[in-house]
């Protein structure tokens, strides 16, 4: 069943969030913190996005993002993807690390904006990892107020509107993280903080009111987010492509050395970045699925060596987002 589409605003400011599979506590090695990190500054660079406020926790993260013209899902999409095929192969693991795509919500007013960035650099005093957001090392609030270098936030737009110098500005935000602490917000979940209007999940962007025919209420034209039910068949054919074979070679009995290659590559890109089924696969291309989990223990086995299908599988991955 395909997804709902997201709808995008360019310019727009987006509070993100998402957590691991089973809360797996994937982050609180630091040498995957960094892996996370790392990706969300290289898909900065790449994107053009800004990072307003930010915050690693062991088992989710959560970003604040003010968005350029390339649509939020894409960067998201990659920076998702390129962290958990990563701690796949560190870890020589298969299956999902994400417990589902993103959650993202609207930033509407400064107030929302300003309470936001507070409850994002509160979390870890809310989990007990600090009693001081400033002695934590995975978040954005160091940055903000000059301790720490800004590994990912942009600092002078993130204090934009608490004050017109930049000391005025760390000045009044350490006032106002203060406040938010005092209110006892940190025990709430995201949907049930009082700054936020009640909505029917995480996933809802805009009023339906608020776009007709395409367009939002002041005429700039609103991208929606493609599909990520993506055909089976046509993510063969680019594999497929890529290679100089076709879906008929990954069905028959060839062994050459292109075809393995290419049944290895849809295998991973399908199971292990786009979340389909080793079943799925397996009828696809006319396989047993024990055939399937056979290649993809063959790529892991092979992923730190040259005839690994990882920069393959990350190129066609792209090339599926639509990412440069």
């Amino acid at each position: 069943m395909a997804r709902t589409p997201r709808i995008f605003f360019p310019d727009a400011i987006y509070h993100v969030y998402c957590r691991t599979a089973r809360g797996e506590m994937v982050f609180s090695d630091s040498s995957e913190a960094v892996k996370f990190v790392e990706t969300v500054a290289e898909v900065k660079r790449l994107h053009g996005f800004l990072v307003f406020a930010w915050a690693l926790m062991g088992n989710h993260y959560h970003l604040v993002i003010q968005t350029r013209e390339t649509p939020l899902w894409r960067s998201m999409a990659r920076i998702q993807c390129r962290v958990a095929g990563g701690y796949n192969r560190r870890r020589q693991l298969l299956g999902r690390m994400w417990q589902s795509r993103y959650k993202a919500r609207l930033v509407r007013d400064e107030i929302y904006y300003q309470h936001l960035l507070a409850y994002v650099h509160l979390n870890p005093v809310a989990a007990r990892l600090a009693d001081d957001p400033a002695c934590y090392e995975w978040s954005g609030h160091s940055a903000l107020i000059g301790k720490r270098p800004a590994r990912i936030v942009d600092t002078q737009g993130a204090l934009r509107g608490f004050g017109e110098t930049l000391i005025d500005a760390r000045e009044a935000y350490l006032k106002h993280m203060r406040v938010v602490a005092e209110a006892r917000w940190l025990r709430y979940k995201v949907r049930d903080l009082p700054w936020w209007e009640q909505v029917a999940n995480d996933e809802k962007f805009v009023e339906e009111s608020d776009g007709v025919d395409g367009f939002d209420h002041q005429g700039n034209p609103v991208l929606h987010e493609a599909s990520e039910r993506l055909d089976l068949a046509a993510v063969c054919a680019l594999v497929c492509d890529a290679l100089g074979t076709t879906t008929e070679d990954l069905q028959g009995r060839s062994r050459a050395v292109e075809v393995a290659t290419a049944r290895r590559a849809f295998a991973v890109l399908a199971v292990e970045r786009l979340g389909r089924s080793v079943g799925e696969v397996a009828a696809q291309v006319c396989k047993h699925p024990g055939s399937v989990s056979r290649w993809l223990e063959t790529s892991r086995r092979l992923s730190n060596g040259s005839h690994g299908v990882s920069a393959l599988v990350d190129l066609i991955h792209d090339r599926i987002s639509g990412l440069p």
